[in-house]
């Protein structure tokens, strides 16, 4: 097998064409995207016609991507914040995880509204959600170690616009084990996003459940703002360098203190320490009644005026239908 087809988005979609069968049931109809780690198609099961993902990755012996996000997607079956696991194999050269399709992504929402940044309203809002979402997995005992705009998405079809969903378990860890948290490691290779990493990350300290979270901050501060103050840089040093020097006002700018006091707070955490969910959501909950927020108001993207019925022709509909990257 040749070394460079293992990560080549190209190679691999010319093992999965438009009309390819996998395991007699899925019909490839289109590739959708890349991402991180693996290609992504739209395939229809033959059996009753419904449309999911299929994600692909190259099967060698230490292919363990899919493997893992397999893993966690069944751990999450009562969640409703994560994709719906449905089958995974091996199909010819390929492992392949298909799961339920999801809807475009925050990172991309944000850039279809005027000013290519989210209202207040719709980030307390998402605030709660996301961190629901979080939670759920670190309840589960895992860390995702990658949060960010990208991987949180809306859901696929109009009546889901409003469902937030959490993506790509690609570098997930899992940090309790059978009941019991596991010891951090005295090194860690550095992995995620580094312009949403807790800068735990960038010391290549063991993460726990207060990085996601930090990085949860940081994405809403994103959407909220348009950019962070480290956008510009192109290093992880230099990332890590103005992450310590910028102020909370630098970071997040005009977004209510108590957001502000969350970061500081859980900056000052050590290894084991627990994250309040709970008091985290009801200061969330209390800014948006001080401001007179309702739970149920439309986000920014459920204003958008769409064609009716277009999402299956529209060229748009390629940018709708996402999953994990």
């Amino acid at each position: 097998m040749c070394t460079e087809h293992v990560a080549s988005p190209e190679y691999l979609i010319t093992l999965m064409q438009p009309g390819t069968i996998v395991n007699e049931r899925w019909n490839v109809l289109k590739f959708l995207g890349t991402g991180s780690f693996g290609v992504v198609f739209k395939v229809e099961d033959v059996n009753d016609k419904t449309n999911y993902a299929m994600k692909i990755e190259l099967a060698t012996e230490d292919s363990l991507i899919l493997r893992t996000e397999s893993f966690v997607l069944k751990k999450m079956r009562n969640s409703s914040h994560f994709c719906q696991f449905i089958e995974n194999g091996v199909h010819g050269k390929v492992n392949y995880l298909v799961m339920s399709l999801v809807g475009s992504n925050l990172s991309d929402l944000r850039r279809t509204t005027k000013n290519k940044r989210f209202s207040i309203s719709t980030i307390l809002r998402l605030a709660i959600t996301c961190l629901e979402a979080i939670k759920d997995l670190h309840d589960a005992g895992f860390i995702h170690r990658d949060i960010k705009p990208a991987n949180f998405c809306i859901g696929a079809v109009p009546e889901h616009r409003s469902c937030i969903y959490l993506l790509d378990f690609g570098i997930v860890r899992q940090y309790i084990v059978d009941k019991r948290v596991r010891p951090p490691r005295m090194t860690v290779e550095y992995g995620g996003t580094a312009r949403y990493s807790s800068l735990n990350a960038h010391h290549g300290r063991e993460m726990y459940t207060y990085d996601d979270v930090i990085a949860l901050l940081f994405t809403l501060a994103e959407l909220y703002k348009g950019e962070l103050p480290w956008k510009v840089t192109d290093t992880v040093k230099e990332t890590e360098r103005l992450k310590n020097r910028c102020s909370l006002d630098d970071i997040f700018g005009d977004l209510p203190d108590e957001i502000k006091h969350m970061y500081t707070s859980l900056m000052k955490k050590k290894y084991g320490d627990l994250v309040d969910y709970t008091g985290m959501r009801k200061q969330f909950q209390s800014i948006m009644e001080r401001m007179n927020i309702a739970e149920k108001d439309p986000y920014d993207w459920e204003k958008l005026e769409e064609p009716a019925n277009q999402q299956e022709r529209s060229p748009k509909a390629d940018e709708q239908e996402q999953v994990a990257n």
